[in-house]
């Protein structure tokens, strides 16, 4: 049987809104809510001025692998943390920029970074440790739809 375990996604940037249709397909597919407990993701709960931010109670193996695809393929930035099932997989924090490769980082269950004595040693100074603490706290830019060009 496969793990189920919470996610949440904050997926922000600029989309074509002849996209939104395709996107909404992707958010229904993981039965995404806008708060734990809240009701599915609806077309009208696009944010004002903030990115995406969607919430699963019951995420098969922890993420959203063909909404993420997307995302990386239409350059949206996003952040996702998914809880862990013990002896299955570790918590985890995925971070997309927007440009290049997802970048995973080991998380706790509080949606925070979590550093092993060996990763601590590999970044090899207290430097290093902090850019790799910001780097996992990446806030996504402001979601946005834009034209469809003519």
């Amino acid at each position: 049987m496969a793990d189920r375990v919470p996610a949440r996604i904050q997926i922000g940037g600029s989309l074509a809104a002849d996209e939104l249709d395709q996107l909404s397909a992707h958010i229904a597919t993981y039965d995404l809510r806008c708060d734990w407990d809240g009701e599915p993701f609806d077309r009208t709960d696009l944010p004002a001025n903030g990115p995406l931010d969607l919430y699963a109670l019951e995420t098969l193996n922890g993420s959203f692998d063909d909404l993420e695809a997307y995302c990386v393929a239409y350059n949206l930035a996003f952040w996702r943390w998914a809880g862990g099932t013990a002896g299955a997989f570790d918590p985890e924090i995925i971070v997309f920029t927007g440009n290049g490769l997802p970048e995973r980082f080991a998380a706790s269950e509080g949606e925070i970074i979590a550093l092993d004595p060996d990763t601590i040693a590999e970044l090899g100074s207290y430097d290093a440790i902090l850019e790799m603490i910001e780097r996992s706290r990446f806030d996504p830019p402001p979601f946005q739809l834009t034209s469809n060009p003519l």
